[in-house]
C-alpha cells in the first residue's frame, strides 16, 4: 500500500541553521507493533542582500548643493535577515531608514525591500578637485546584516567644473581735460565659476604704476 502526503516547508525551518528537514513516519496495525521511518532532506541556505543607491540629483554644480540618495536593501536570498546596517561615508548624518518592514519585526524578510535615505552637502573642496575628463562626484553605500556578508553599491553624479572670471575696470574721471592730468583706475575681479581661482594677475599697458591689490 502506498501513502502520499506533501509538507509546506517554512521559513523558520529554512531559517534553522545547519538544519536538515527531519520527519518520521509510523505505520500500526491492530495486529503489529508500530514501525517508524525517518527521512532527512538538507536544507540549502542562501543567505545574501543587495543594496541599490540611486539619486535624483543628475549633475553637481556648486558648493552648498544638497544632494539626496536613496537606498534600497533587499534580501535576495531565502533566509531571514537581522541587524541591518547601512553606512555611507559621504552622508552628512547616518543614513536614516523610512520604510519597508512590512510586519514591524525589525527582520529583513524574503519578501522585503527596505529603504534608506541620506543627504549629502557638496564642498567646494570637492568642485575643485573636479579637473580631468568626465569627473563625477563619486560615493558607497554598504549595506550588512548579521546574518550575511555585506554588499556596496557606488553612484557616480558628474560635476560641471566651470573655472571663469570677470574684471570690470572703472574710474572716478568722466573727461579728461589736459596733459599731466592722472587717472586713476580701479580694477574688481569677481570669481563668477565654480571653482576657486588662484595665481590672480591683472594688467593693463596704460597704467603708468604697477598695479596694487587693495582688497
Amino acid at each position: 500500500m502506498d501513502l502520499h502526503l506533501q509538507h509546506t516547508v517554512t521559513q523558520a525551518e529554512v531559517d534553522d541553521p545547519g538544519a536538515d528537514l527531519h520527519n518520521t513516519v509510523t505505520a500500526d496495525s491492530t495486529e503489529s507493533a508500530p514501525d517508524t521511518d525517518s527521512h532527512n532532506i538538507p536544507v540549502t541556505q542562501n543567505v545574501a542582500l543587495h543594496v541599490d543607491k540611486s539619486s535624483t540629483t543628475a549633475t553637481i554644480t556648486t558648493a552648498g548643493q544638497v544632494v539626496p540618495y536613496t537606498f534600497l536593501v533587499t534580501n535576495v536570498g531565502n533566509v531571514t535577515l537581522s541587524g541591518i546596517t547601512v553606512s555611507d561615508p559621504n552622508c552628512d548624518a547616518a543614513p536614516a531608514y523610512q520604510s519597508g518592514d512590512t510586519n514591524l519585526d525589525d527582520q529583513l524578510q524574503t519578501t522585503e525591500t527596505w529603504t534608506y535615505t541620506c543627504n549629502h552637502t557638496v564642498t567646494q573642496a570637492e568642485i575643485d578637485a573636479a579637473t580631468g575628463f568626465n569627473p563625477q562626484l563619486q560615493n558607497t553605500v554598504t549595506a550588512d546584516s548579521t546574518e550575511s556578508g555585506p554588499d556596496t553599491d557606488s553612484h557616480d553624479i558628474p560635476i560641471i567644473y566651470n573655472p571663469a572670471l570677470q574684471v570690470v575696470k572703472s574710474s572716478t574721471t568722466t573727461t579728461i581735460t589736459g596733459a599731466g592730468q592722472v587717472v586713476p583706475y580701479t580694477f574688481v575681479v569677481t570669481s563668477i565659476g565654480n571653482v576657486t581661482l588662484s595665481g590672480i594677475t591683472v594688467s593693463d599697458p596704460n597704467c603708468t604704476t604697477a598695479l596694487s591689490y587693495v582688497s
